[in-house]
């Protein structure tokens, strides 16, 4: 992978499966950014519930073999012009994504859904058309927290326990929350988001 001079090289690296699970993403020169749920997964017939322990005496639970690179849930060059995951499910790496969890084997995409680092990258992501190398390191340590903007009230009315004032100090303590983050989204600059070229 790492002395691969095309993505067509480095897909030919990656289709030998041996990163027994990892997501993966590419960007290089020539404008490609490619992203892969890359895993070892094993062909297993579908009517066991592999989240839970099977019977291996059973030969019915005999893996078939593994699943192919092609086979995997992936992305190349999408529309919205950039990928990013922060071990989140690969249907939200970027908007307008083509991959529904249905066209895959059920025991294939993890359980894990659209986290909160995730929905913080995008939202950083889509601020701008393109990043500066400064711009985006200071992107990186955007301190607005996801789950504040989301679910802190921008303000409230009359509370049961105080008079109008008391809906003026929950807005201003909600505007105060957002403001102030936990550096939730700091762990940004450690994961991944590519554009064409390699530069975020």
């Amino acid at each position: 992978m790492a002395r691969a001079r095309s993505l067509e090289e480095f897909r030919a690296a990656m289709s030998k499966l041996a990163v027994p699970y990892m997501n993966t993403m590419y960007a290089d020169r020539d404008g490609n950014i490619y992203y892969v749920y890359n895993a070892a997964i094993p062909r297993r017939p579908e009517r066991f519930d592999w989240r839970k322990p099977v019977d291996g005496s059973d030969p019915g639970t005999e893996w078939q073999g593994y699943h192919t690179l092609d086979e995997l849930p992936q992305v190349l060059n999408p529309a919205s012009g950039y990928l990013q995951n922060c071990n989140s499910s690969p249907l939200t790496v970027t908007p307008g994504v083509e991959l529904r969890r249905e066209d895959y084997p059920s025991y294939m995409i993890g359980r894990e859904g659209d986290n909160w680092r995730a929905r913080s990258s995008r939202r950083v992501l889509e601020s701008r058309e393109r990043f500066s190398f400064e711009q985006f390191a200071r992107a990186a340590l955007d301190t607005r927290v996801q789950a504040a903007e989301e679910h802190v009230p921008g303000g409230m009315g009359t509370t049961a326990c105080g008079g109008p004032g008391a809906g003026r100090a929950a807005g201003r303590a909600g505007a105060h929350a957002r403001r102030l983050g936990l550096r939730e989204h700091q762990r940004f600059v450690g994961d991944h988001a590519v554009r064409p070229g390699g530069r975020a």
